[in-house]
């Protein structure tokens, strides 16, 4: 969960994930449409899927216990490197440097190096010097240290060198580039992806939700019908379409009902979002994609992204 997440927002999700499945056996016997509501919000929901399939794994090939081999924990889904080594060193003491970017972010400053962090050419040194400074009989608490030390005191922008208990061994602090360290990569301008959502209602004021891919962004959450629209298509045509080609019916576009604006890590979306009713066919399972007829009132139960819910407070407004 803290992976691209801050501390203070995580805390009340780990509370609740523990209370609801409190062993790795409760994980892995849990469906996934569940998972994925307790997770809501937090982003990133590759993270809950591979969560819970490494459960599913961990109970069915290592008899419940996480395995102490670094090969065998980074063959399990959503382990990598940085991950396999925080539990190396931190739930089994072995001596093992784990590196997020607040830990490369302090070394960076302690040794006033000059490359961008991420870069090929940061890496290897600190990784090296990660390895050099590891303490070998308290590695777990030294990586939680160095973690905490870059999340509190070191940070991005403004840091509290006076306080910093290395200061006395900052190279950056020494030579007065705390604050051009490290050297900022070239971010991508975020682009935009205009997009387009049907609410379509059913007699029963059921209304009609579909069920993204397991894999990809946002994947396994629920949606409402449509999709994003292309360059020279106009709003009508672009909702005819998407719909057609999630749950293959026809539809007649009605009145826009709501205009929602939500930023991703990466790019920025907008969703028009109209009324619609179905004009010829049935819904069908398109690709595999399930979906469902849901009561009004229920459609908070779901496992919803954010801008889902942002279209929902719009319709609520």
């Amino acid at each position: 969960m803290l992976q691209q997440t801050q501390v203070d927002t995580v805390i009340p999700y780990y509370q609740r994930f523990l209370v609801r499945f409190p062993s790795v056996n409760a994980l892995a016997e849990a469906r996934a449409e569940e998972v994925l509501k307790l997770w809501e919000n937090l982003g990133y929901y590759s993270r809950a899927r591979h969560l819970h399939a490494a459960a599913k794994e961990i109970v069915a090939r290592c008899g419940g216990r996480l395995p102490q081999d670094r090969k065998e924990l980074l063959g399990l889904p959503g382990i990598g490197e940085y991950t396999a080594a925080a539990i190396l060193s931190m739930a089994f003491g072995l001596p093992v440097a784990a590196i997020d970017g607040n830990v490369s972010r302090v070394i960076s400053r302690l040794y006033a190096l000059r490359k961008p962090l991420g870069s090929p050419e940061s890496r290897r040194p600190i990784r090296d010097l990660a390895d050099q400074l590891l303490s070998q009989r308290h590695p777990g608490p030294f990586n939680q240290a160095m973690m905490d030390l870059g999340a509190t005191v070191c940070t991005p922008r403004t840091p509290s060198c006076p306080s910093c208990p290395l200061r006395g061994l900052c190279m950056a602090e020494r030579k007065g580039l705390q604050g051009k360290v490290p050297v900022p990569g070239k971010r991508p301008v975020p682009c935009h992806k205009p997009m387009t959502a049907a609410i379509i209602a059913d007699r029963k004021k059921r209304v009609l939700v579909v069920r993204r891919p397991a894999s990809g962004l946002l994947g396994g959450l629920w949606k409402f019908p449509g999709g994003e629209r292309g360059a020279t298509e106009a709003v009508k045509e672009a909702l005819v379409r998407t719909v057609r080609e999630e749950l293959g019916v026809s539809i007649r576009v009605g009145e826009e009902v709501a205009w929602v604006k939500h930023a991703y890590t990466h790019f920025r979306v907008t969703f028009h979002v109209h009324r619609c009713a179905i004009e010829r066919g049935q819904p069908e399972s398109h690709e595999g994609r399930e979906w469902k007829w849901v009561p009004a009132a229920r459609l908070r139960r779901l496992a919803l992204s954010k801008a889902e819910r942002k279209i929902l407070d719009a319709l609520h407004s």
